[in-house]
This record gives structure tokens, sequence and C-alpha cells, in this order.
């Protein structure tokens, strides 16, 4: 049977070593390497080939951004499937995730079972995007209100506003926003209430409703 080369990436070491707890005893997966840094995970890509990495795309501090992370491995190994896992229910940025060059999600809160599933799905050339009724019945309820295109509103934003979104929507505070980026309090706040002007919403729970097209 032939092995599935995979790599693991994730800055927490107890998710890390749960993850490996399974993986390892796999027949057809083989772990070439799991790390904690994005940089130490490109380094071991250049020394192996792996054919699928499972990372995790809001890393802590002083590490490169998600999505940045996930292009630069698309481009720099195309061959290499990826696949991302959050402790989030749903991908807040799914559209984005897919055009940066990711090929599936998995919730972290996922069983051992479903996270295989998904390693062997994505592996053997197949998209695996989980949904959920909740999801896309406030989607078809945001869209239905409103004559805008969701993705032409998303492009009016800045970078560095798409960046502060994306991370809200990831589960992080204004002020782990502000550390991630050693940018002052008020200026992710800024950012961030000048995102939601230019999307035309004014709640935290719209926004939500708008997250798998960010």
């Amino acid at each position: 049977m032939s092995q599935i080369k995979l790599m693991v990436l994730d800055d927490h070491d107890v998710v890390r070593a749960g993850l490996l707890s399974f993986l390892q005893h796999l027949d057809d997966v083989e772990v070439l390497g799991s790390f904690g840094r994005a940089v130490d995970l490109v380094a071991g890509m250049r020394e192996q080939a792996p054919e699928l990495v499972l990372l995790d795309f809001s890393l802590g501090k002083g590490e490169m951004d998600g999505l940045l992370l996930i292009q630069s491995i698309a481009a720099r190994f195309p061959d290499c499937r990826i696949l991302v896992i959050s402790a989030f229910e749903v991908p807040a940025a799914k559209l984005v995730l897919q055009r940066a060059g990711a090929h599936g999600f998995i919730n972290k809160s996922a069983s051992s079972m479903e996270i295989v599933k998904a390693i062997r799905v994505v592996a053997y050339g197949y998209p695996f995007w989980p949904d959920t009724e909740q999801g896309r019945g406030e989607q078809k309820e945001l869209s239905g209100s409103s004559e805008v295109p969701v993705e032409s509103l998303v492009e009016k934003l800045s970078p560095r506003e798409r960046e502060v979104i994306r991370c809200y929507l990831s589960g992080m505070t204004v002020s782990e926003i502000a550390e991630k980026f050693a940018r002052s309090v008020k200026t992710i706040s800024t950012q961030k209430h000048t995102a939601f002007v230019k999307m035309g919403i004014k709640t935290d729970r719209e926004l939500f409703m708008l997250r798998d097209s960010i």
C-alpha cells in the first residue's frame, strides 16, 4: 500500500502531540515531520517532498500570516496538497483559503477518524470543505438582503483591513491582533471599523454571516 507522505504544522505542542498520537500509527500515512514554526516547515519541505501538509493557518505572534504561508507553499511546492486545520467550526475565510491554494479544511475538534478521512480525501486529489446548515442558512439570509455581491464589498478592503478581519473571524481579539502584527489596539480597531463601513455592516453578527465569502 502506498503511503501518504505528510507534514504537520501547528504552533501548539499539545495539538501536534495529539495529532501525531494517531497519525503515526496509520499504515497508509508516513509523517515526514512535525513543526511548530512556518520557517521550519518550509525548510523541511525543501529537504523532503511531502504529498500533503496539514497546517493551522492561525499561527502565533511573530509568525507569517496563514494565508501568505498557504500562497507561498502553493507557489513553491505546487505538487503538495494543503489541508487547513482550525479550532473553528466553519472555515471563516473559505473562499480566500481556496483562492490562496488550500484544498480542504477540517476542524480541530473533529474525531481522529474524521481528520484521517480529510487527509485521505485531500491526498487523493479531492477537495474537502465541510459545511453546516447554519452556515448556509446565514449566508442565504444575508445575500437575500443585499443587492451588492459580497465579493464586491470585500474587494474594497485594503490588504491590512482584510488581514484584521480574517484574524478577527478566526477568533482573535483586537488586542491579540494588535500584538500579532505589532500595531496599536487603536489602529486595529480603526481598521476593523473602516472595513465594516466599506462592507456596509454594523455588527459582529453581520460579519460572521459573511464569513464564507471573506
